[in-house]
């Protein structure tokens, strides 16, 4: 368990509750505004024109930080690409 000991179970928990508190919210705004919008449909219902696009501009830099964060560390040595 590393550096986290005895605390990871107990993280993981609380992770999985809001994880079920978000899927809860999302069945429960998807059964009140059906559409094909998802998100986009739930923040322009609640915020509506500029504010929605404040919201819309943040979930995308969100997004964005989100790859970024998984994709691999560069070591700063470059492979060469096999000659065919």
């Amino acid at each position: 368990m590393g550096k986290a000991g005895d605390g990871t179970p107990v993280a993981f928990a609380l992770a999985g509750v809001v994880a079920l508190l978000t899927t809860y919210s999302y069945a429960k705004l998807s059964a009140a505004y059906p559409s094909r919008g998802g998100t986009v449909t739930f923040l322009d219902r609640v915020f509506g024109g500029v504010a929605c696009l404040i919201a819309l501009a943040a979930l995308k830099r969100a997004l964005r930080l989100h790859q970024y964060a998984d994709r691999p560390a560069r070591s700063g040595v470059h492979r060469r690409r096999s000659q065919p």
